[in-house]
């Protein structure tokens, strides 16, 4: 590719992880943030500002500590797999942290507070249909029994 191809293709590339939806950051092989995109910074707005100082272990570690968010359990993060987080405002977010073969490491993240009130609503609603006694509208196992 040529040089003014590779700039084009580099312009092009920022511009369209941009307007990605959800959070995107990157960080080096020595665990140094290279990039991040508006909706990551958007997300963890009260954290910023963001800079290249900031190692991946410090920004979890930032996760962690700083009352801005708690674990909505005690999971390790384990490489290609998923993990929510609920902010202080009540909204949740779900991570996920990947590392290709030369080290370098993506973090995704995406807002499912809708997803996660609307299992909370239904599982609301299938205790209060087992209190109910309404056995027959819902499966056993619903209920607790086997």
């Amino acid at each position: 590719m040529r040089s003014a191809d590779h700039s084009i293709f580099n312009a092009d590339l920022a511009g369209g992880l941009a307007t990605l939806r959800y959070g995107l950051a990157l960080w080096s092989v020595d665990q140094r943030l290279v990039y991040f995109n508006k909706a990551f910074a958007d997300l963890f707005e009260p954290l910023s500002p963001f800079s290249e100082e900031l190692y991946l272990s410090e920004f979890l570690a930032t996760l962690r500590i700083a009352s801005e968010v708690a674990p909505d359990s005690n999971s390790e993060i384990t490489p290609g797999a998923s993990f929510e987080y609920v902010l202080s405002d009540g909204r949740t977010l779900e991570i996920l942290i990947d590392a290709d073969r030369t080290g370098v490491t993506a973090m995704t993240v995406q807002d499912i507070t809708i997803e996660k009130r609307g299992e909370r609503a239904r599982a609301s609603e299938s205790k209060r249909n087992c209190r109910a006694g309404r056995q027959d509208q819902i499966s056993f196992s619903t209920c607790g029994e086997p």
